[in-house]
């Protein structure tokens, strides 16, 4: 019987934390610090309270879901920058939910992200647990809410199957391989070709669907898994992380909605290769990766003042302003940059 009860047709929105511990730390070229350490579990954790404070703002009837390996009676005395998580996830109204990572990849798999196909037991959980009718989006925890995401659940309604193409060329490396590198690996394990214009990147930070496809999908899922391990022990080129493999995937299944440039949802690079545009404050749902250790925290500050209640138009415009979309403004960099050096200085005293 299923632990969630469910009605026909909810929508769940749901992000997720997975605790390394010293035995399994990997590296997150973003955060630049140790997987294992308190600092890097507080950036995360404050992200994910950002977003659920967001996801709930905007869609108050959607039902929010905290995927972690954290135990639950631990994480009912967690404490962020002195806030008790579980205590701000109830008032949200979020379930946590305790998956293990069962697809654990060895040491010497891929230089980061050893806990990505973390994803897949998240998708296993809802392919038992979610009724039929119902729909999800699984986000990446550094994502945020800026309006409804009713426009995002009626696609899935109509396509079944969403993706999000990052927009990558053909032989530009992608966390180790190339596009071409991973229509070669698709025609090695099928059997078949898939066309260059076809095939594209699909970002790992979406994944969107109507629970009632994840019957075949994960049987596939689970075929590809093999083989791809199957690859890493002979030392073949391999799908590195979840979003190779979800690419693949998408494609075997017949599933390609690409839903880039329609205002759902925009990975934003804030600095460095800043690629915002007029227009993107309006997306739907911001994924933030460069503002984990930026303006994601002082987002979480200003909510902390506020006891974590505001409004949806203060909600947008302390967004806007710390994570710097649509434009730059002064204060943010100059937090960004006191910020750079305080990270510094913890890495150059072994703090990280």
């Amino acid at each position: 019987m299923s632990n969630i009860d469910s009605k026909v047709g909810d929508n769940f929105i749901a992000t997720w934390f997975y605790r390394e511990d010293k035995d399994d730390c990997s590296a997150y070229p973003n955060v630049a610090m140790s997987s294992c350490s308190a600092k890097f579990y507080e950036l995360y954790l404050k992200s994910a309270i950002d977003f659920f404070v967001s996801a709930r703002l905007f869609n108050p009837s959607a039902r929010l879901l905290f995927f972690t390996n954290i135990p639950l009676a631990e994480l009912e005395e967690w404490r962020v920058d002195g806030v008790n998580i579980r205590t701000i996830f109830k008032g949200l109204d979020v379930r946590v939910v305790n998956v293990s990572l069962t697809r654990k990849t060895p040491a010497d798999w891929f230089s980061y992200w050893r806990n990505q196909f973390y994803l897949l037991d998240m998708l296993d959980y809802f392919k038992v647990e979610l009724g039929s009718a119902d729909k999800f989006i699984l986000l990446d925890s550094d994502c945020v809410f800026t309006n409804s995401a009713d426009p995002i659940f009626d696609a899935i309604e109509d396509a079944g199957v969403l993706n999000l193409n990052i927009g990558y060329s053909r032989n530009e490396k992608i966390n180790g391989i190339t596009l071409d590198d991973m229509r070669e690996i698709y025609s090695q394990i099928y059997g078949e070709k898939i066309s260059p214009e076809k095939f594209f990147y699909s970002g790992g930070e979406f994944v969107a669907m109507k629970a009632s496809l994840l019957g075949s999908f994960m049987s596939e899922a689970d075929s590809l898994w093999s083989e791809n391990f199957e690859r890493y022990k002979r030392g073949r080129i391999k799908l590195n992380e979840e979003a190779h493999f979800l690419s693949l995937l998408y494609f075997r299944n017949g599933k390609v909605n690409d839903i880039s440039g329609k205002g759902f949802i925009k990975r934003m690079w804030t600095f460095g290769a800043r690629n915002i545009c007029d227009g993107d404050e309006n997306t739907i749902i911001w994924h933030l990766p460069g503002e984990k250790k930026y303006g994601l925290p002082r987002l979480f500050s200003w909510l902390k003042n506020r006891d974590f209640i505001c409004g949806k138009n203060d909600f947008v415009k302390a967004a806007s302003s710390y994570c710097m979309i649509p434009k730059k403004n002064f204060g943010a960099l100059a937090m960004r940059y006191f910020a750079a050096l305080f990270y510094k200085a913890r890495k150059v005293f072994g703090r990280s």
